[in-house]
């Protein structure tokens, strides 16, 4: 019997973009997981996006950190406190983000990232979008060099527990 293919979109091709879009998230962290446990499902990952898309009647849409609207192209997965950093691939540690805060967050924890967010409310906006740009664009730059893996490399710049 075929399994029952379920609808997010009435739109066809929201649909496709979205059932593309969470199944690429899905099995690029699946795959950072490696061996460890990874205990959410595609389904799951689905029904967190679906939500954070504003599509479910009573719950709160948009990124976890800025509470900008999400769309299927800005959607993210983002580990609270990052794997470089000790944190897991647990349910309590995944949350929906925009793409632009995932990567300004890069390897700050929420705790951190939320400070910064904080501190930023007292820019210029322009500072503001100027300082966010940088963060976004220096990760991609960071990630390309290869050098997300500084921290768990540099013991010795790690704050004492």
């Amino acid at each position: 019997m075929a399994k029952k293919r379920i609808v997010w979109f009435e739109n066809k091709t929201q649909n496709t973009m979205f059932i593309k879009r969470t199944k690429g998230i899905y099995f690029t962290q699946r795959k950072r997981a490696g061996n460890k446990p990874f205990p959410l499902t595609l389904t799951m990952l689905r029904e967190r996006c679906h939500r954070a898309l504003g599509q479910v009647p009573g719950f709160t849409a948009g990124c976890y950190y800025c509470l900008a609207p999400l769309t299927i192209a800005t959607l993210s997965l983002d580990h609270v406190t990052p794997v470089s950093r000790n944190g897991s691939h647990q349910l309590s540690n995944l949350v929906i983000t925009c793409a632009g805060c995932n990567k300004a967050k890069g390897l700050m924890n929420d705790e951190e990232f939320r400070r910064l967010l904080c501190t930023l409310k007292f820019f210029h906006p322009v500072a503001k979008n100027d300082l966010l740009m940088r963060l976004k664009i220096g990760a991609k730059v960071y990630m390309k060099k290869g050098k997300h893996h500084a921290f768990q490399s540099n013991a010795a710049h790690r704050p004492a527990a």
